[in-house]
């Protein structure tokens, strides 16, 4: 899943999001469109929040196992 598929299973909007992390809505904006990497904070903050690994906020796919 990607992060607007994550926040939408919740039923947020990227303002709702945003406000609960404190980050901008922007970020979650490009973010979601692909058009930048999260900083670490941010990564980190959606990490947690979603409850998924930090390398699939960064980009990275996981396979069975937890190996790339």
């Amino acid at each position: 899943m990607n992060i607007r598929e994550l926040r939408e299973s919740k039923g947020l909007s990227r303002s709702k999001l945003a406000r609960i992390l404190n980050i901008d809505t922007m970020t979650i904006y490009n973010v979601e469109k692909g058009r930048c990497r999260p900083q670490p904070k941010t990564a980190i903050a959606l990490a947690k929040f979603f409850e998924i690994p930090i390398e699939e906020i960064r980009g990275k796919k996981l396979e069975k196992g937890g190996r790339k």
